[in-house]
């Protein structure tokens, strides 16, 4: 029997299957619901109450197993008997959306598939305009996009915003930073101390 809606292939049909196929399509029509009615029917209410009950008892699995997913109350319970991740070996933060309602275990440390290391060159803070702290991170990073870069990051705080200037430029080895280049990114960074 060839579905309702779809195009038919081959020759054209006969008027006795023309007409056997109109009735397979009368058939497959749903009836249409009475407008002035604003309760479903009966049958199509338990068939709803039934699934809403059937939901409610199985247990759902977690979208990712990576990131188990629990309620305020299963997390807060395995706190008061002791239980952490710390067992086996990964150590989870707890994080609680109140908002959405809603408790997410995750690890504390989450490395980023694309980059294979990273390792800190420099760290200072200095005095900006109006007094202005501003944190300034130097270092280096090899990612599978890309390669080896090096990153010139400053931070402030004003006005209970956060500012964050990152500046990357490539540093392989057959095309390492020049002094030049080097100098103009630090001037520029340098320049980044006020609102």
């Amino acid at each position: 029997m060839p579905l309702v809606g779809c195009p038919r292939r081959g020759p054209p049909l006969s008027p006795a299957c023309r007409h056997r196929r109109s009735l397979y399509r009368a058939r497959a029509v749903a009836p249409k619901c009475e407008a002035s009615s604003s309760s479903p029917p009966p049958l199509l209410t338990r068939r709803l109450s039934a699934a809403s009950l059937l939901l409610a008892v199985l247990p759902v699995p977690a979208s990712s197993p990576q990131l188990p997913v629990a309620s305020a109350s299963q997390a807060e319970a395995k706190e008061a008997e002791g239980e952490s991740g710390a067992s086996e070996g990964i150590e989870l933060e707890r994080y609680t959306d109140q908002e959405q309602g809603f408790t997410l275990l995750k690890p504390t440390s989450w490395p980023k598939e694309s980059t294979k290391t990273a390792e800190v060159i420099s760290v200072g803070e200095r005095s900006g305009h109006g007094g202005l702290t501003v944190y300034e991170i130097e270092y280096t990073l090899d990612s599978t996009r890309g390669g080896m870069k090096r990153i010139f990051s400053g931070a402030f705080v004003a006005s209970r915003k956060l500012y964050l200037l990152n500046i990357a430029c490539s540093d392989t080895q057959e095309k390492p930073l020049d002094s030049e280049t080097r100098i103009v990114l630090e001037k520029v960074l340098h320049s980044f101390d006020s609102v």
